[in-house]
Formats: C-alpha cells, sequence, structure tokens
C-alpha cells in the first residue's frame, strides 16, 4: 500500500500527517506462520499523539540511539493492515517485512523492540513529538514527505497494480479503465494516481470515477459484489489481494506508452536525528546484502495469503 506523508503547512507541521494510510481502519488480517526474524516484544497500543506544552521543537523532539540505550526499549510505530510488510500474526502481534526489518534494528542497538500498531495517519505527529523513534510502515518516500520527517536509504522498490475481476480481457492498462469504476484506499498512491488520471489525465471525460475506501478489503467487497470495476493499490499488496481472494487477477497499472511510476519505501525518523538514522541504514545495508530483506518479503508474502 503505497503511502504518501502530507504536510499540510508550515505552520501546522506538528500536526502533518501519513496521508496515505491515514484513513485506513484496522482491518482482519489473514493469520501467518511466525517470522524468521524471530519473536517480537508484546505490542502496545497508541496513545493519543497530543503534543506537550513543553515539548521541544519538532526538528529536536528525538532520543539519540545512547538515550535508547540507556532507555532500553526501541519505540516502533507501524499500521499492522498492509501484508506483507506488516500485518496481524499468530498470537495477535503485528509481523511481517517491516517487523523484521525493525527488529535487527533494535538487535543492533541493543535493546527491545516495543511495537505501537497505530493509524497511520498518527505517525508524524507521534515521531515529532518524541513518542515514536521510527516508523516502518510501507511509507514512500517522497520531496513532500521529507518536509516532515528524515528517511532512510530505499529498502524496497514498489509500483502500482490494478487489481480486477479474473475474467476482465479488456483492461490492460490505466487507458482501458475508461468509463469505469475505480476504487483506491483514500490517501493512498493508488488513489492519487486513480484521481489525477480521471480529473486531469488519459481518463478525463471518459466516464470513469474514482471511489475512495477506508481499508482495501472494502473496495475487495465492492468488486466481488459488483460494485467496483478496479482497485489501483501497491503490486505487493495487490498480489496478497489476488492471494486471499478468489476471483481476482491484478496487471501493472502502466500506461499505454509503457510507462509505469517507481516508488521506495523507506524507514521515517524525526528530523534530525542522526545517529538512529546511522544505524537504520546500516542494518538496511546488511540486511540487502545477506539477502534477509529478499527471504523476508518471500516469507510473509506466502504467510500472509495463508487463510482460515
Amino acid at each position: 500500500m503505497k503511502r504518501f506523508l502530507t504536510v499540510l503547512s508550515a505552520m501546522l507541521l506538528l500536526t502533518a500527517v501519513l496521508a496515505g494510510c491515514g484513513q485506513a481502519q484496522p482491518s482482519q488480517a489473514a493469520p501467518a506462520a511466525q517470522a524468521p526474524a524471530g519473536s517480537t516484544a508484546p505490542i502496545s497500543q497508541a496513545p493519543p499523539a497530543t503534543p506537550s506544552e513543553s515539548a521541544a521543537p519538532a526538528n529536536t523532539n528525538y532520543r539519540t540511539v545512547e538515550q535508547i540505550q540507556q532507555a532500553g526499549t526501541l519505540n516502533y510505530y507501524t499500521d499492522a493492515v498492509w501484508a506483507p510488510f506488516e500485518y496481524i500474526g499468530e498470537g495477535g502481534n503485528p509481523v511481517g517485512v517491516d517487523v523484521d526489518i525493525a527488529t535487527k534494528i533494535a538487535e543492533k542497538i541493543g535493546v527491545e523492540l516495543n511495537i505501537v500498531n497505530a493509524s497511520f495517519d498518527g505517525f508524524t505527529l507521534a515521531l515529532q513529538n518524541g513518542q515514536a523513534d521510527l516508523a516502518i510502515a510501507a511509507i514512500t518516500i517522497t520531496d513532500e514527505c521529507k518536509e516532515a520527517v528524515d528517511f532512510s536509504d530505499p529498502y524496497t522498490i514498489c509500483y502500482q497494480n490494478i487489481v480486477l475481476l479474473e475474467d476482465n480481457t479488456t483492461t490492460t492498462d490505466i487507458e482501458t479503465l475508461a468509463g469505469m469504476r475505480i476504487g483506491a484506499h483514500l490517501g493512498t498512491t493508488g488513489d492519487f494516481l486513480a484521481s489525477d488520471a480521471v480529473t486531469t489525465g488519459p481518463l478525463q471525460n471518459t466516464g470513469a470515477s474514482v471511489v475512495q475506501y477506508k481499508s482495501l478489503q472494502e473496495a475487495c467487497l465492492a468488486m466481488l459484489s459488483g460494485n467496483l470495476d478496479a482497485i489501483v493499490v501497491d503490486d505487493f499488496l495487490a498480489r496478497n489481494l489476488v492471494a486471499v481472494n478468489p476471483g481476482l487477477k491484478c496487471i501493472e497499472a502502466k500506461f499505454a506508452d509503457g510507462s509505469i511510476d517507481e516508488e521506495n519505501y523507506g524507514i521515517a525518523l524525526t528530523k534530525g536525528n542522526e545517529t538512529l538514522l546511522k544505524v537504520c541504514n546500516e542494518v538496511l545495508a546488511e540486511m540487502k546484502a545477506n539477502g534477509e530483506i529478499d527471504s523476508s518479503l518471500d516469507f510473509h508474502t506466502q504467510a500472509a495469503a495463508i487463510v482460515e
């Protein structure tokens, strides 16, 4: 699920939100086997992200690696509704590729991992007021996002896909969505792509429309019940939807000329937290070099597709 971090304005920097999943509601996730990276600490429920009157400015209100080590815990925020990157596994705890990465970061620092399963739209404020040390939840790196938070090096490349009914033989690219009802998770990259195509792009004045949903599961139900013709969503998520929903298929969300947008996921941190950023990049480099990210992605793609 590709998501954008939205900066509301300079004056509202402390309340900027990760718009990509901002409106997502908790949804039922497929059960899965334990991740290969090992067990994680019990999850916490996210407290209301309200800034303290005495809080330091957003760009300095963070814990250095030394302070995290002194506290003994790394506070990691995620939104476990985006399989295979984060979803609820056996025992009711978040698991996934991003959880595996966070686990490795905590191990590198030498502390326990405190997982906070929270709504995506509260991540920025949680980072800026010091509640979160980092957020990993399939977050898209964009220049706009960088105005509010710092990002690690990219760890996954993502593309948009179109989810269709299996018997659809006429849709081959974005232009052939003309006249269709296109679903998208509100505030995600897929939402922006579909909306732009309909309002100012190749689907303008074709009769196509965009229907925004609070979760991908709602969009799937609408499609399977005949109320939707297509869904635009990140490729990893699209493949998971197809795996757990018989009767669906997915294709690349390319344009008629063959072009397709490339996106990158990164770890979000409070601006200026150079010591933690350095550790995150070191861990990502190690996991990419030894194949751990690829193996984690393979494992969780299969595990998240397990159904009862």
